[in-house]
């Protein structure tokens, strides 16, 4: 068996009295989507900071690729290719597609932005943003202005420039926020073949997608994991029903 990309062992965060995170533990191996789901307040927004370099922990650590990255700041975890994504979009409104990816292109080569124009131009630069783009779906978006994009179309452009930065793992907080039924069910097909690009850990409140997405699944309640498991075994542990899967309407908190 693999060892996991990202390894979380008894995390801990408080702020006063307030417990968000409380020995929180949960792995993510490669090839696979793992889940956080939680009812509002569960502590899953705190978690992801604490994964992503924003909050250090009170407690616990957090190994990527078999190294402690526990003390690690954001930019750091970022250039060993921890890549977050759809909290805060980077697109560029009056930038085309094609630009916005070859920023990221050129953002993971820490590259100079100097000579715009340049790279531009550059056939082996563009034959990149054109694979990337066509990863989600944008291939024939290539010459649309960012700001003119359907929110869809925006959201498969941040995948497509989170792609570009050729990360290790995927940070995706709610990729299905905003989008209707149809974009919703474009998004979870996108997800199920990109987790062979990198293994996804997925913040997402929309049930449907995580069940059909999700290899392995970790539910938060008032910052603990209540249980880890399965779709099968999430689906039928008692806990979970009561605490949150009875609750699907219920909106992010802590």
């Amino acid at each position: 068996m693999s060892d996991p990309v990202l390894a979380v062992s008894g995390l801990s965060k408080s702020f006063g009295a307030l417990k968000a995170t409380q020995n929180v533990s949960f792995e993510l191996a490669p090839n696979e989507i793992h889940a956080l789901i939680g009812p509002n307040g569960a502590g899953k927004s705190t978690l992801i900071k604490q994964i992503a370099g924003e909050l250090l922990p009170d407690a616990g650590k957090i190994q990527f690729l078999n190294k402690d990255i526990t003390e690690f700041g954001v930019v750091e975890r970022a250039r060993m290719g921890l890549g977050r994504s759809f909290q805060i979009s980077s697109v560029v409104p009056e930038f085309t597609v094609m630009e916005n990816i070859l920023l990221a292109i050129k953002g993971r080569e820490r590259g100079c932005f100097h000579f715009f124009k340049h790279w531009m131009s550059d056939p082996c630069l563009n034959e990149q943003a054109e694979e990337f783009a066509a990863k989600t779906k944008l291939q024939h978006r290539l010459t649309a202005v960012a700001s003119e994009l359907a929110h869809g179309e925006r959201r498969r452009l941040e995948l497509s420039m989170a792609l570009a930065l050729k990360p290790k793992v995927f940070l995706l907080d709610e990729p299905m926020a905003g989008l209707g039924s149809e974009g919703a069910l474009e998004m979870t097909e996108l997800l199920s073949q990109l987790k062979f690009d990198a293994p996804i850990l997925l913040v997402e409140h929309d049930m449907d997608a995580v069940f059909a997405l999700a290899d392995s699944i970790s539910v938060l309640v008032y910052g603990e994991v209540i249980a880890n498991g399965t779709v099968d075994e999430i689906r039928s542990h008692p806990d979970v029903r009561r605490a949150y899967l009875g609750e699907e309407s219920e909106e992010e908190g802590v």
